[in-house]
Formats: C-alpha cells, sequence, structure tokens
C-alpha cells in the first residue's frame, strides 16, 4: 500500500508540474484538477500504510 501511495503522488504531483516544464505526459493529460485529486488519494494512501505499518509492528509478550 506504501509503494502505491508514492506512485500516486509522483504521477499527480508530476501531471501538475512536468507540463510547465514543457514536458508532457502521453498517459496521464495536464489536468490540475486530476492531478490534485491523485497526490490527495496518494498521500491519504501513504499516511494509512505508514500508521498502519507502525500498529502492526508491536509485539506483544505471551510467556508469563
Amino acid at each position: 500500500m506504501l509503494s502505491l501511495g508514492i506512485v500516486l503522488v509522483i504521477l499527480g504531483v508530476g501531471s501538475l508540474v512536468l507540463p510547465m516544464l514543457g514536458v508532457a505526459l502521453p498517459f496521464l493529460p495536464y489536468q490540475p484538477g486530476l492531478g490534485i485529486i491523485v497526490a490527495a488519494l496518494g498521500l491519504i494512501t501513504v499516511l494509512w500504510a505508514a500508521r498502519w505499518r507502525t500498529a502492526s509492528t508491536t509485539v506483544v509478550d505471551t510467556t508469563e
């Protein structure tokens, strides 16, 4: 999930920044609204995956 979120953030920010630099992504057209939504979904996914990762690494000692 973390890697999917990172890819979405990169695609979202790239779809906003690269057309301003004169480089077009053929598979993701320049649509500022779409880029912002994709980047926001990626950021939410990254934050959720990071929280889930830290919550799942707790070790409970049951040897008592």
